[in-house]
């Protein structure tokens, strides 16, 4: 089932996982907060529309300051015309390790008060590891992103930096992510 169209088209879906990609700087997280709006919105935002569901919203943040994760978070309710708390779990992640980030998030997403939160968004993937040019950190991340979303049947929303000579998502992790983008496409137009 589709939790989040962007101009009537299939965008996020139950159990499977999305990439956004982007040069540093390039509005990656205004994004995010677009369709994090949408999903607890009841109007469609930049073309993102929850489908007349009013969805809930789990977000982790492993990029911004405090007060840079307040701005977001105050810009998805305005966005929404929505402030209603319970509608958005945001977390600041930041000051943890990786494997600390990593555990975090897991305990969350599988907390029975955060089952009705049918999308979890990632800003910031690749602070989930310590070296996305590591293969075998990588495919194990990945691997893990995967069970996730097909055991909980939610949709994650990830995100990653572009390499700075190509438009390639970053790194081994990139490549894993988008090869998971490839199949999911295979499986849509099938």
């Amino acid at each position: 089932p589709t939790l989040i169209s962007i101009n009537e088209t299939r965008f996020a879906t139950e159990g499977n996982i999305s990439l956004i990609t982007g040069k540093a700087k390039s509005k990656k997280t205004f994004l995010n907060s677009s369709i994090a709006a949408a999903a607890i919105s009841n109007e469609s935002i930049l073309g993102f529309s929850n489908n007349n569901k009013k969805l809930k919203v789990t977000y982790f943040d492993t990029e911004q300051s405090n007060y840079d994760s307040y701005k977001v978070l105050e810009r998805i309710y305005k966005m929404s015309n929505n402030d209603i708390k319970e509608s958005i779990s945001y977390f600041m992640l930041k000051e943890l390790s990786p494997e600390e980030r990593l555990k975090e998030i897991e305990s969350v997403i599988f907390d029975d008060y955060f089952k009705e939160n049918q999308i979890i968004v990632i800003d910031g993937v690749r602070d989930l590891l310590y070296d996305f040019n590591s293969p075998e950190e990588s495919l194990k991340l990945v691997t893990k992103l995967m069970k996730w979303s097909s055991s909980l049947n939610k949709h994650i929303i990830t995100v990653l930096h572009q390499n700075k000579g190509n438009e390639f998502a970053r790194g081994h992790l990139g490549t894993e992510l988008m090869n998971i983008e490839q199949v999911e496409k295979l499986i849509d137009t099938a």
